[in-house]
């Protein structure tokens, strides 16, 4: 905090804010109401950025008229980087945006808003405080739905922290489905009216794939429920219908993901708690 004083004492645009912790979309929407410039950029407090990059997303803003410019991020684990790279540097609109959404979206691109410039006046709405799981996917969402023109960029100035306790503090909850649901039925929906009912549905049910494959994993793992309780659980997962018709798709490409969707689609749940028991048995060794 005297960090932030200190800054706000040399430079008159720093605005020092204090509120009790109501979570991190509070804290956002606290931001928003308070904003006066005309764009809108994201740090995560763990997180870190590059030196000139509010220039960068600036400039590329606003030389190309744009609504929204995405760039890439690095990912910082344990102090080894990996980067996550936007495809190519180009601008589009947001009907031709339906190849670049599928790429952004598999790749964890599109759902972050911190490797992102928005213009405030377009957002519409904010960041749902009663969601806290895929608020950042539903704010925007939401906002690429009012929006033309998008940039893409092909650096990566924003530097993603993972740490070992965010890990550790991975858990499982008993809402999780049915948040999964909530949010893959959000992101049809917008496909469906910003691509048409012919959009490609390839990459939005890899991505699903992969969260059905971690929501089992987390059951199997870190439930504390009992065996027969958690053999119920799996089943109400496989056998729902919209499960069941991702589990038949011919689009996977993670080997482990289609040993799954295999016995999601023979309804093996003895498998499928199995499967990721051993998995727990060989990563603790």
């Amino acid at each position: 905090m005297e960090i932030c004083k200190n800054l706000a004492k040399q430079d008159l645009r720093i605005k020092i804010i204090a509120k009790q912790n109501a979570g991190v979309s509070s804290a956002r929407n606290k931001g928003l109401k308070l904003a006066s410039g005309e764009f809108i950029q994201f740090v995560d407090a763990d997180d870190y950025i590059d030196e000139m990059v509010c220039k960068r997303l600036f400039t590329s803003i606003k030389e190309n008229a744009a609504d929204v410019v995405i760039c890439g991020y690095k990912k910082v684990n344990f102090k080894k980087l990996s980067y996550k790279k936007v495809s190519n540097k180009k601008t589009t609109n947001l009907v031709d945006f339906e190849n670049d959404f599928g790429f952004l979206f598999e790749n964890a691109l599109f759902n972050p808003p911190w490797n992102k410039l928005y213009r405030k006046d377009k957002i519409k709405s904010m960041f749902d405080e009663n969601v806290s799981i895929g608020e950042d996917l539903i704010f925007n969402l939401n906002y690429f739905s009012n929006i033309q023109k998008i940039v893409l960029v092909d650096f990566c100035p924003y530097n993603y922290v993972v740490s070992n306790e965010q890990s550790l503090s991975a858990k499982y909850n008993d809402n999780l489905f049915e948040t999964q649901l909530i949010l893959n039925d959000y992101v049809c929906k917008f496909c469906k009216k910003c691509f048409g009912q012919a959009y490609s549905k390839a990459n939005v049910d890899r991505v699903f794939a992969k969260e059905i494959y971690y929501l089992l994993k987390k059951l199997v793992i870190l439930d504390n429920a009992s065996m027969t309780s958690k053999f119920h659980k799996i089943k109400n997962v496989i056998t729902n219908e919209r499960v069941k018709k991702m589990a038949n798709g011919k689009d996977m490409l993670d080997s482990q993901i289609k040993i799954i969707n295999f016995f999601i689609r023979h309804n093996r749940v003895f498998a499928i708690y199995v499967f990721f028991y051993f998995k727990k048995v060989v990563l603790s060794k």
